[in-house]
């Protein structure tokens, strides 16, 4: 049977991926309304930088907390922000500069997408998780 803290944190997980998911899609949806496809698609890829960079940060935070040494587990977690950051910085050079993307939809919807965090909710009383 996993520990609490494994099941807190895919509990966590998959509640952010929702959130972000919904909230991004939600101005994806206005800018394709209020701005024809082009900035809807811009939209559309910085909400998936959005959510490609959470679902690598919390594989990488998992991983370590598989992990039983306390040195080890640091490790990895800094080497998971600093992917996290080069990944998030790789693929808005691609969008932007590769794609040439609309700048505007993708940052506004990528940013968007990371108040996820905030208004990500999670139950963490032991007595209140399945």
């Amino acid at each position: 049977m996993p520990s609490f803290a494994s099941r807190v944190l895919k509990q966590a997980a998959f509640s952010l991926l929702k959130t972000q998911f919904l909230m991004g899609l939600s101005l994806a949806f206005i800018y394709l309304l209020l701005s024809g496809l082009a900035m809807f698609l811009a939209s559309l890829y910085g909400l998936m930088i959005a959510l490609i960079v959470s679902i690598q940060s919390a594989w990488k935070i998992y991983q370590a907390s598989n992990n039983n040494k306390k040195q080890v587990v640091y490790v990895q977690i800094y080497r998971g922000l600093i992917q996290k950051y080069l990944l998030a910085l790789l693929l808005f050079a691609l969008g932007l500069g590769g794609l040439k993307l609309a700048p505007l939809p993708l940052l506004s919807t990528f940013a968007l997408a990371q108040l996820g965090y905030v208004y990500n909710r999670v139950e963490t009383n032991y007595n209140k998780v399945k």
